[in-house]
């Protein structure tokens, strides 16, 4: 939280024990938990289970603009542990021409970041236009300088956090987070995928597969990407249990 007030020279806010510039504050923030439940800027939840790329946020093309500043990603695939469930793959951020991709390395059991096809341990090599930390508790903190915008993600979850100056960006994001504009009521509005940017969607399904992103290699489509609901065991008739037949002292109680 940043606030103004005589604390501060002017062109300044408070955060915590520092003066910063407004620009510099990012109180947009959105939120991606493990398994997949979306916290917008403005605080709608909702849960995304397709297994597809989906656009988390990114700036909204202002008039005259053909090209997205930046944009994050989330590929969705099934939990390495509970297949039959899915949870965050990959974390995609395009910047600039620059393609970045954070996902977990299960070898060496800590995040991996791979810039434009290359992993990149010595984060120094992209200090001119990025500056990325790893916590002691192997989280990823990934700033894009010029832009304020940060992501994280966490270790070993894959969850993840955008956080954007809303001086900068209030009303002017777009994706499954929404735009930051303190009104969570215009939050669930079409994505670019359909061409019906805008409109009202029917329900969540028909929200998140209108955000699945539009300019992957070999594309997407919505009858691929459907919500997978969760499966559930259907009973067995006894008969044809075999835990029970197992218990037949007439068959096995001899």
């Amino acid at each position: 939280m940043c606030f103004p007030g005589c604390y501060c020279p002017a062109g300044h806010v408070r955060k915590d024990d520092s003066c910063i510039q407004p620009s510099s504050c990012r109180d947009c923030e959105c939120n991606v938990l493990p398994h997949l439940q979306y916290v917008t800027y403005d605080e709608n939840n909702f849960k995304v289970n397709g297994n597809c790329v989906y656009v988390m946020s990114r700036d909204a093309l202002e008039q005259g603009q053909d090209t997205h500043k930046w944009q994050v990603l989330i590929t969705n695939h099934p939990c390495k542990n509970k297949p039959e469930k899915m949870c965050v793959g990959k974390v995609t951020i395009l910047y600039q021409g620059h393609k970045v991709h954070i996902l977990v390395d299960y070898y060496r059991n800590r995040l991996k970041l791979i810039v434009d096809s290359e992993r990149v341990a010595d984060f120094e090599e992209i200090e001119d236009w990025a500056k990325v930390r790893e916590t002691a508790t192997k989280h990823m903190k990934f700033l894009l300088t010029d832009e304020q915008v940060e992501v994280s993600v966490y270790y070993p979850s894959l969850g993840v956090s955008v956080k954007a100056p809303s001086h900068k960006y209030r009303g002017k994001l777009e994706g499954l987070c929404g735009d930051c504009n303190k009104n969570p009521d215009d939050d669930i509005r079409y994505g670019a995928f359909d061409g019906h940017l805008g409109g009202k969607p029917q329900d969540i399904d028909d929200f998140a597969l209108s955000w699945l992103y539009e300019s992957l290699p070999g594309g997407q489509s919505r009858e691929g990407c459907e919500n997978k609901p969760e499966e559930k065991c259907a009973e067995l008739a006894p008969e044809d249990d075999p835990c029970l037949q197992l218990l037949d002292m007439k068959k096995f109680g001899q």
